[in-house]
């Protein structure tokens, strides 16, 4: 087998895996989509305040740098 094959092989074993979860996911019952809306919506608070944390670190080590207390 060609690298090229090999490459072509995953990129194709890569898609129908995408498609596929896709597929599951569309038709999962109403039950199941309310779940994933739940643990969604919790999920996204969770990266807020993720990103909140990290700018408020970034914020610091940028102003401790600045000020001269990092170097």
């Amino acid at each position: 087998m060609t690298t090229d094959a090999a490459a072509l092989a995953v990129i194709i074993a890569l898609m129908v895996g995408y498609y596929f979860a896709h597929w599951r996911r569309a038709e999962t019952s109403l039950k199941t989509n309310k779940a994933f809306a739940e643990a969604s919506g919790k999920a996204a608070w969770r990266a807020r305040g993720a990103m909140l944390l990290v700018g408020a670190a970034l914020w610091a080590i940028i102003d401790a740098w600045f000020r001269g207390k990092g170097r």
